[in-house]
């Protein structure tokens, strides 16, 4: 929900800290503020936090679930996904979305995982991805938070190697970037 909210640091309320002289003090906007502003931009040397308190925002309904497609639609799906991530950011309702390309040596192919706070199935954002390349496997559901967890779970538990790569959110980005992926792959 950081599109609507920010991350989790820019909601606390207020922190308990136990000091290094082994004062226990609160810092929130009123009380100790420097102390309650630099432990809420990351900084942490200056004392343990004992609890602390945050804004709670209501999570509502997902559209969630992974799709998995042919490898030899990369590019369909490469030419659709800056549109389509742009689009959920501007509509401010994706929990995440990601590409992962998975497989073997042999087999290779892309999956699509995404999470989309709605209360439609099938919300308007994805008539982006329509008609571009049709999913070999779907599991996308409406479903609550919990739900949407389950949905994204990797059951087989099986080891696996990861190479993470962020680029800019374009086209040409996309082409550029994700070719040396797939030849380390």
């Amino acid at each position: 929900m950081s599109y609507q909210h920010g991350l989790g640091g820019d909601n606390v309320i207020e922190y308990e800290v136990a000091l290094a002289s082994g004062k226990l003090v609160r810092a929130n906007k009123k009380e100790n503020s420097d102390l309650w502003w630099a432990l809420k931009t990351g900084s942490t040397n200056f004392g343990i936090i004992t609890s602390y308190t945050i804004n709670l925002f209501p999570v509502g309904n997902f559209w969630a679930g992974q799709r998995y497609y042919n490898y030899s639609d990369v590019d369909l799906i490469l030419n659709t996904f800056p549109a389509f991530v742009d689009a959920s950011n501007y509509n401010k309702t994706a929990g995440f979305t990601h590409l992962v390309l998975s497989g073997t040596r042999e087999v290779k192919g892309l999956q699509l995982a995404m999470s989309f706070q709605s209360e439609v199935a099938e919300p308007p954002l994805f008539k982006i991805l329509e008609g571009k390349a049709k999913p070999i496997q779907d599991n996308m559901t409406h479903t609550d938070v919990l739900g949407a967890l389950e949905l994204i779970r990797d059951p087989s538990k099986t080891r696996t190697i990861a190479r993470s790569l962020t680029f800019d959110n374009t086209v040409e980005s996309c082409k550029h970037f994700i070719p040396d992926l797939i030849a380390s792959f």
